[in-house]
């Protein structure tokens, strides 16, 4: 297990290589073993574009402003060298070398024992820019013994210590691997169709330039060990019926963009006849302050028997990965004990009524990298439910509270109060939770921010979510940044998520626009001068 951790930084730096993609996410099938396939399309087009977004900055490019930073700040890091390491290649000098990467592919399994990952990548047309950089490695590493069983002998370069990543050259094609056993993979899936673009299909020549990556869920057998949130991922993909999801990553322009379309298998059917969908409602989100909120999921419900009957068994199944908790009652039987303390009856007073779940991760504006709470916020279907909820939920959930608890932490507090149709549920430092309760400008609140799905062309969406990043990544300043740097961080727009579902599947977009403006702004806050300290 920990032999094979070793190659993660190897995989993020292959795939660092070429970050940003682009194009609609091409319906196509990968080869007929591995279970993700990601591939590359003119990856120096992407760098080009990352280049752009420094135009008319302080520094001409991120590894310019890497250097500069670290000149003025010697000692570790808070970024980490892998992620140093791929801000240093993108400079101008490095982006005409990205152009040997064009259609090469990873193709990505994980070990039924242990789950741990099993990778190869071909590169088809090596103009020998690669090739260098691995015989400068090998150098460093003791001769590797050939392949023998590909009907030939064929030199192997060892890349780490360890003995893998492996790699070796078939003519152009460099091939390299995460064992020797999936470097034989390679070269056999690449003797077999020779004439082919990597995956044994004909090349997309659709795309101007990205990467793509198909995923199919049926491949992973789900691992007998290893990490338990990996293994519940893999039987959640199982339980929902998951056959292919399929997307694109793309930076166009000034936005960064993400599209997934997952498909189904069998099919579902959309919603009853003559019966709308569930989605979203801007009313919702209206009166929470986007300044006090890291990020939000909201999901819409469909509030049908067989929906529910599925959301519950899908949860038993996924919860009963852990062998410890195999023997528990089922979910669904739990909740309506634990809620009957409270004086709800979930299968009566909540389950038919409730149309949507939000979820917030609330901060404190003053201190916008730090949680200060959580918001949960159950909309139903009409005013009277929710007050009767409300009145009858909050007194026994107060008496619930451990005594003295409200003594040993008095700076966070337990609320539970009703707006419109919705039940908002908060708990955390009263500060953030009394601005949750006061009056908030529209054009200040998450659904002014969050419901602008207009330009999307599909109607409300069932499930959306917005994402502050500068909030989120606690080091992204390190720890002695400026407030300016902070502020700069913290106000920026957030990343958007919508999703949509329809008869065989789903489709997700997300978007991050402006990044050219946030580069320029928040490389205004950072002192770049080498005499000048602090950042």
């Amino acid at each position: 297990m920990k032999r094979r951790s070793r190659h993660l930084p190897w995989l993020a730096v292959f795939l660092g290589m070429s970050p940003l993609a682009g194009g609609e996410p091409p319906i196509q099938l990968p080869d007929e073993t591995a279970a993700m396939v990601i591939r590359l399309v003119h990856p120096d087009r992407q760098a080009a574009e990352v280049l752009r977004l420094f135009e008319g900055c302080r520094a001409a490019h991120p590894a310019a402003a890497l250097t500069i930073w670290k000149q003025a700040h010697p000692g570790p890091s808070p970024l980490g060298k892998p992620l140093e390491a791929l801000i240093a290649l993108a400079n101008p000098e490095m982006v005409q070398e990205w152009r040997a990467l064009h259609e090469a592919e990873l193709r990505l399994d994980l070990d039924p024992a242990d789950g741990s990952p099993r990778w190869y990548a071909l590169i088809p047309r090596d103009d020998g820019t690669m090739a260098c950089v691995l015989t400068a490695m090998r150098l460093t590493y003791p001769e590797e013994p050939p392949l023998e069983k590909t009907g030939a002998e064929i030199a192997v370069a060892r890349l780490d210590r360890s003995g893998a990543p492996v790699a070796c050259q078939l003519g152009p094609a460099l091939l390299l691997g995460s064992s020797r056993s999936d470097l034989v993979r390679g070269v056999q899936e690449h003797r077999r169709t020779p004439h082919l673009a990597p995956g044994g299909r004909a090349a997309d020549h659709s795309l101007d330039a990205g990467i793509t990556f198909c995923l199919t869920p049926g491949r992973i057998p789900t691992p007998h060990g290893g990490s338990l949130g990996l293994r519940r991922a893999v039987e959640a993909l199982h339980g929902i019926g998951c056959r292919r999801i399929e997307g694109s990553v793309a930076l166009r322009g000034a936005d960064l963009r993400v599209e997934t379309k997952t498909v189904f298998d069998p099919p579902r059917a959309h919603h009853p006849p003559g019966r709308p969908p569930a989605a979203v409602d801007p009313a919702w989100l209206e009166g929470i302050p986007s300044s006090g909120v890291m990020a939000v999921i909201v999901l819409a419900i469909d509030p049908q028997p067989a929906s529910w009957d599925r959301a519950f068994a899908l949860a038993d199944r996924v919860e009963r990965v852990d062998p410890a908790r195999a023997g528990l009652a089922p979910l669904r039987t739990r909740l309506n004990l634990l809620a009957a303390a409270t004086g709800v009856q979930p299968e009566a007073d909540l389950w038919p009524h409730l149309r949507g779940v939000s979820v917030c991760l609330l901060t404190d504006p003053a201190t916008p990298r730090r949680p200060a709470g959580t918001l949960v916020m159950l909309h139903l279907d009409e005013q009277a439910q929710a007050a009767r909820l409300v009145q009858e939920f909050a007194p026994r959930l107060a008496r619930l509270r451990p005594d003295g608890a409200a003594g040993k932490d008095p700076g966070r507090g337990l609320s539970a109060w009703r707006r419109d149709r919705s039940v908002l549920l908060a708990w955390g430092d009263h500060q953030p939770l009394e601005a949750l309760q006061a009056k908030v400008e529209s054009r200040h609140s998450l659904a002014a921010i969050c419901c602008t799905w207009d330009g999307q062309g599909r109607g409300a969406p069932q499930r959306l979510g917005a994402f502050w990043p500068g909030r989120l990544w606690r080091i992204a300043a390190g720890p002695d940044a400026t407030p300016a740097a902070l502020r700069t961080l913290a106000d920026d727009p957030p990343a958007l998520w919508w999703g949509w579902n329809d008869a065989i599947g789903a489709q997700d977009c997300l978007r991050w626009p402006g990044l050219s403006q946030r580069v320029r702004q928040f490389l205004e806050t950072i002192p770049l001068d080498a005499s000048r300290s602090g950042f």
